[in-house]
């Protein structure tokens, strides 16, 4: 009877071990299971108080968004609204022959245009020159050396078939600023030119032209100084650039002796004429 507890509690003890066996063991089959098997996909509940699981974001950033890539626009040629060019008179160019020219009281120095000495006033004349089109806008823009109260004056006459032409039409200087630079920022050749006002034709377009300086050392309106501030001690035209534009781009007309601008009250002769005054 003294052995029965003893016996009693081995039995217990056997027990005890079976079952701590087993439920390692399912432990062990749980931890086997949950490794093999994915993280359940993330459902609406999961996703509360503004805390969004991993999966979430970043099955989200799978999803296209609106911030795609910007599309760069095709460029489109401006429109182009004039046909231009320049004709270019260097009076400094060695090379050049003035032969076919008028000069009066003038002579052509390695300087440009000069009064003769002892002269108070002079002309130089082109002979007829064919524009590089035909050019319903035409201006002068050119350069000077001016001493205090002495003037330049310039005209031009055009023409539509280098039979009929023009009066001379007076162009003075438009007093308008030229920049050294272009807005793109490259340099701009007309600076450091006097701007002459322009012959507009509307659609009629002129062929040819020629033009006039009139050099005098009396009669100056306006005062005209050297970059330091100083008189020129010479009266001199170095350079003309004449600009030529066509805005019709082609569609106008050759103008006639009945559609020619007319010319300053009192200097309506044709320019080319014998009788013609030199500008005053």
């Amino acid at each position: 009877m003294a052995n029965e507890p003893t016996n009693q509690n081995q039995k217990s003890s056997s027990k005890m071990v079976i079952v701590i066996i087993a439920l390692v063991a399912v432990v062990g089959i749980l931890w086997m299971m949950m490794k093999k098997s994915p993280p359940p996909a993330p459902v609406a509940e999961e996703i509360q108080g503004g805390q969004v699981q991993a999966a979430a974001l970043q099955d989200a950033s799978r999803r296209p968004t609106a911030e795609l890539a910007p599309v760069e626009d095709e460029y489109v040629e401006p429109e182009k609204n004039a046909e231009s060019t320049w004709m270019i008179e260097d009076f400094t160019d060695p090379k050049k022959s003035w032969a076919n020219y008028k000069l009066k009281n003038v002579q052509v120095t390695p300087n440009g245009i000069e009064l003769v000495p002892g002269a108070k006033e002079g002309s130089f004349e082109s002979p007829v020159m064919t524009m590089p089109l035909p050019a319903n806008m035409v201006a002068p823009l050119w350069k000077q050396e001016v001493p205090k109260g002495a003037a330049v004056r310039v005209e031009m006459a055009i023409s539509g078939d280098n039979q009929s032409w023009s009066p001379w039409y007076p162009l003075g200087d438009t007093g308008d600023d030229i920049s050294p630079l272009y807005p793109d920022g490259t340099p701009n050749p007309n600076y450091g030119h006097v701007p002459g006002a322009y012959i507009s034709t509307g659609l009629d377009l002129a062929a040819f032209t020629r033009y006039r300086f009139t050099l005098a050392t009396e009669g100056g309106e306006e005062d005209y100084r050297m970059p330091d501030g100083s008189f020129a001690n010479t009266l001199r035209v170095p350079v003309l650039r004449i600009y030529v534009s066509d805005s019709t781009l082609g569609d106008g007309t050759m103008i006639t002796k009945d559609t020619l601008p007319p010319g300053v009250p009192g200097n309506e002769t044709p320019a080319g004429s014998e009788e013609e005054p030199v500008a005053q």
